[in-house]
């Protein structure tokens, strides 16, 4: 069985590139994530908005909920900032 102190620098520098990608990746996901649920939420918003009669809303509704799924896209991009803020890959 070998110990961390016993294993060699490249090992070390191999496995701290492999954890970089990952995180790169992982980073990359959440991004995508946020911003497709905000674009999501910014259409739902437009389509209730302008055609209602597509999402079978009745006629009091569509500005309650356009606001509400509005509310929710500026919700999704200031997640998207504050985890850039706090999670951006550092040099």
């Amino acid at each position: 069985m070998r110990f961390d102190d016993e294993r060699s620098n490249d090992e070390r520098s191999n496995d701290d590139e492999v954890l970089a990608h990952v995180r790169l990746r992982s980073h990359k996901f959440v991004q995508i994530v946020f911003c497709g649920f905000t674009l999501l939420f910014t259409v739902l918003a437009l389509t209730a908005h302008h055609a209602p009669e597509l999402l079978a809303l009745a006629d009091a509704e569509p500005r309650r909920i356009a606001d509400t799924f509005l509310v929710l896209a500026a919700a999704y991009a200031l997640c998207l900032f504050v985890w850039e803020r706090i999670y951006a890959p550092r040099d």
